[in-house]
């Protein structure tokens, strides 16, 4: 891994069409990263 990385040249998710087109259509609805507990999981795997 680098100890820096250049971006000078990066675009947005909205300039580049197929990203454009997921993010379009994810509208709506978020990713969240979160941590639980294992025994949380479990439980909300087991329900119906």
């Amino acid at each position: 891994m680098r100890d820096e990385y250049d971006f000078s040249k990066a675009r947005r998710a909205r300039d580049v069409p197929h990203l454009a087109q997921l993010q379009a259509e994810a509208k709506g609805k978020s990713r969240i990263t979160i941590m639980l507990d294992n025994d949380v999981l479990v439980a909300f795997r087991s329900r119906p």
